[in-house]
């Protein structure tokens, strides 16, 4: 089941992944034209996993963070009466319910409840008590909880909130790698606190801690609710390019960058697979694609895209060239493209390649 809210932080990062002065948005259904090039952007996507997807008492096993599958696990913590420890299970607590009796009552806001601060929460995440989710719901001990699955550069977990937090309990801590990147302070039964975390970098996985994870009788209660995970951003959506037409005049070739005019197409496009039927195109010089011809068949298509692609590439890695594309991003579209073998395809991806060349070129 799918968090909920999705953020967008649209301030240019400089040097650092902390933002100042951002406000979030909800961003729903958001696309941007890949015709319209606009100036570079830098900053962070984030997506804050908030549990109201899910109802009480629900497991938590897999949730859904900016298009990564992030799994969810616990590791109890031994307590007094090991062995053996009683399985438990991670679920989602529902934090508007009306107080009844037996309830954990730490985790309502209700009239009749300790939380004051969880109202507006809604469901959080919790180790469920050893002795039973209901009346019990979190666990005396504690525990580890594991969150794996991130994938990409980039990612950090930006703040959460810890609930009911007791004081004479260890902190809840959030872990990434050997480091204790977010720490609570401890603020008692019934609080409810926003932890600001450190610099840091996801390598894979993080993890919270409630107690100590040692068999010494140290309680380790408490929930986590709205763990922010954002990405750095670096998206380059640039207004210059450059023609074909300029990239194959002689005089111009002392501003190839990264590559030069005798380079053959296959030594940057992938042509097995679908794409062995333009495999003799493989062979040919990027100067040669430059004045390839169109004409009405797929392998035509192939050409006009490819001559395109050579312009986009030397656009993209010429430094004085604020370009809409990396070259990663290039090579990957046209391969795919090129795996397809379909001539609308190609002709589709030449023609948006063709007005990215055509932005405006700053070279002389």
């Amino acid at each position: 089941m799918k968090n909920r809210v999705s953020e967008l932080l649209g301030a240019t990062v400089l040097g650092t992944l902390v933002l100042a002065g951002c406000s979030d948005q909800t961003v729903t259904g958001v696309a941007t034209p890949s015709d319209a090039p606009a100036r570079q952007v830098s900053g962070e996507m984030c997506e804050v996993i908030d549990f109201n997807g899910l109802g009480h008492g629900d497991a938590i096993n897999t949730l859904s963070a900016l298009g990564m599958n992030l799994s969810f696990s616990v590791t109890p913590s031994p307590h007094p009466w090991d062995p053996p420890v009683i399985p438990t299970a991670l679920r989602a607590w529902d934090t508007d319910q009306e107080p009844a009796g037996w309830e954990d009552i730490d985790l309502l806001w209700k009239p009749g409840g300790r939380c004051a601060g969880c109202s507006g929460l809604g469901r959080i995440m919790i180790i469920e008590d050893e002795r039973g989710f209901n009346p019990w719901g979190d666990s005396r001990y504690g525990g580890r909880i594991d969150i794996t699955g991130f994938t990409g550069p980039g990612l950090r977990i930006a703040s959460f909130k810890a609930v009911d937090d007791d004081s004479e309990e260890p902190d809840i801590r959030l872990v990434v790698g050997a480091d204790t990147v977010g720490r609570s302070t401890g603020a008692g039964n019934g609080s409810v606190e926003t932890v600001l975390t450190t610099p840091h970098t996801i390598g894979g996985s993080v993890s919270f801690y409630f107690g100590t994870m040692a068999s010494d009788n140290v309680l380790g209660s408490g929930g986590v609710d709205d763990i922010r995970i954002c990405r750095q951003q670096q998206e380059q959506t640039g207004g210059e390019g450059c023609t074909l037409g300029y990239w194959k005049q002689r005089h111009h070739h002392d501003s190839w960058t990264g590559y030069t005019t005798g380079q053959q197409l296959n030594t940057v496009f992938d042509f097995a697979g679908g794409a062995s039927a333009f495999a003799s195109l493989g062979g040919d010089s990027f100067l040669a694609a430059l004045d390839y011809k169109g004409g009405p068949n797929a392998t035509a298509a192939a050409r006009l895209m490819l001559k395109q692609a050579v312009a986009a590439l030397l656009n993209a890695a010429s430094g004085d060239v604020d370009y809409a594309m990396t070259t990663a991003d290039i090579v990957a579209e046209v391969n795919a493209a090129l795996d397809t073998a379909d001539r609308d395809t190609m002709l589709a991806l030449a023609g948006r390649l063709d007005g990215f060349n055509n932005a405006g070129c700053p070279l002389n």
